[in-house]
């Protein structure tokens, strides 16, 4: 195994021990709503550890809620990490998902047999999983198709672009103006309006940094 795959491996077992040892743990804000746990026949994720802020929009409501540990979300349910803030997340079918700050995400649909759907509007996030499963991320610029298990995807609003970094594994982009297949060590930009095209100089070591001192 390369010594990338080694840290990406590292970092999932070190999220693993997270959630056997922080279970219990609480986080609320004095003032502030605090999440309840999803109320749908089946969670599409739970929050298993977090620093800083983290806010929840379950559907159908307009107040975003403190989320503390533990708490479990339900489809079109919405969580956000705000400045200097971090969330680790498991979701239904088993992928780990690492959420940097001022990250939003929404998780459309988690089953663990079946195509899953979850929508990154801003932010960074890393997702890993020991068994690809399939899953689809959609961003504003670009789609991506999951058969990878480590790989760091970031939409950076400000500039209008989506950036996937593949540390092992395979991943499917596409939209309106094309698609590209990206794969082991390989980077990806895509432009608002423009196909995904691959980045010649990548360090995949070096997208996982961020992640790596929780």
């Amino acid at each position: 195994m390369c010594k990338t795959n080694r840290v990406a491996s590292s970092l999932y077992l070190r999220l693993l021990i997270v959630v056997a040892l922080l279970g219990g743990m609480t986080l609320a804000f004095p003032g502030v709503a605090t999440a309840v746990a999803g109320t749908c026949p089946e969670w599409a994720a739970r929050v298993v550890s977090l620093e800083g802020r983290v806010e929840a929009l379950p559907a159908g409501e307009t107040q975003w809620r403190i989320v503390a540990l533990n708490d479990t979300f339900c489809p079109e349910d919405q969580i956000r990490t705000l400045e200097n803030s971090r969330a680790a997340i498991q979701l239904s079918n088993e992928t780990m998902l690492r959420l940097d700050q001022n990250t939003l995400v929404k998780f459309s649909s988690m089953k663990p047999e079946s195509p899953s759907l979850l929508k990154l509007f801003s932010g960074k996030a890393l997702f890993m999983t020991r068994f690809p499963h399939p899953l689809t991320i959609e961003t504003p610029y670009v789609n991506a198709s999951s058969g990878g298990t480590e790989y760091v995807i970031e939409v950076d609003k400000e500039h209008q672009t989506s950036t996937l970094t593949v540390i092992e594994g395979t991943m499917h982009l596409n939209n309106a103006a094309g698609s590209l297949t990206v794969t082991d060590g390989q980077s990806s930009i895509t432009h608002a309006g423009g196909e995904p095209v691959l980045r010649i100089v990548v360090n995949a070591k070096a997208a996982l940094q961020w992640a790596l001192y929780y």
